[in-house]
């Protein structure tokens, strides 16, 4: 489906996106070139898990947990990085193509030229 991935340098985000590739996607929180944290969500095009809801629920917390420790400060890290490429939500949607205006269905230019300059 669609991979996110952040990260402070090429090599981290290329490692992070080889151990997704190897889940057949869902969420991982590498560190160093080192896996610290994974979710699997093999069916679906990398979106759904058979696992139990329960364990699932466990693994995207230790994953977050994960992120968080490496830095970063929002309460739900990987949640919100899925939501960022989730074209309608709730007005703008982050695309390979840019930022989306779902309602119009138009890119959204990022930088404005009538601000401070």
């Amino acid at each position: 489906n669609n991979a996110v991935a952040v990260g402070f340098s090429d090599g981290e985000i290329g490692s992070a996106l080889s151990f997704l590739r190897e889940l057949g996607g869902g969420f991982v929180v590498v560190a160093d070139g080192e896996l610290k944290a994974s979710v699997s969500f093999p069916m679906g095009n990398g979106v759904m898990s058979a696992e139990p809801y329960e364990n699932l629920l466990a693994e995207i917390e230790r994953a977050q947990d994960a992120a968080r420790e490496l830095g970063s400060r929002l309460v739900h890290p990987l949640l919100t990085m899925v939501q960022t490429v989730l074209l309608t939500v709730p007005d703008l949607g982050l695309t390979d193509k840019g930022l989306i205006d779902a309602r119009r269905g138009e890119i959204v230019p990022v930088v404005r030229g009538d601000g401070p300059g």
